[in-house]
């Protein structure tokens, strides 16, 4: 499926994790199920039972503009283990399915030894998330202010700027 953002020419920019800690906070715009595809071919992949391999592209709107253009919005792409902490996350506030509205934060846990050389070790996330409803304490001031966030000028006399994620 092709999203309406890609169809029109503007590129939502991925949610990386490269070290353990780095993390993604922000309000669910977009959820869109989708099957995986292979980074250099960008062909369809699948289980070997022939089932394909499905993920989540959530588009978040956060505080963390990676560049001058970027809007702010950003694409968090769930899948593996990061799919069984999201599913724990949205179970511990007694739902099943992320939704726009809701209020995520994934952060990168903990990543193991890679199994064989040349490999990369599984990525471990930790989870939360909040109804639209029951917005986290870091939501109050939102949306969030993107040009203010990528200068770090305060908002207003008195607010000290984005915060620091």
């Amino acid at each position: 499926m092709v999203s309406a953002q890609s169809f029109f020419g503007s590129s939502i920019p991925s949610v990386g994790f490269a070290t353990i800690d780095d993390e993604v906070r922000g309000k669910v715009i977009d959820v869109e199920i989708r099957q995986q595809t292979d980074m250099n071919t960008s062909a369809p992949l699948f289980w070997p039972d022939g089932r394909p391999r499905m993920q989540a592209t959530v588009t978040l709107e956060t505080h963390q503009p990676t560049n001058e253009d970027d809007s702010g919005l950003h694409n968090l792409y769930i899948r593996g283990y990061m799919q069984n902490d999201v599913r724990a996350a949205l179970r511990a506030i007694h739902t099943q399915v992320l939704v726009n509205g809701m209020w995520l934060r994934v952060r990168l846990d903990k990543i193991d030894e890679p199994r064989r050389a040349g490999m990369q070790g599984a990525r471990h996330f930790e989870a939360e998330a909040w109804t639209a409803q029951n917005a986290p304490d870091w939501a109050e001031n939102w949306p969030p202010s993107f040009e203010n966030a990528k200068t770090g000028a305060p908002k207003s006399e008195g607010d000290d700027g984005p915060p620091p994620f």
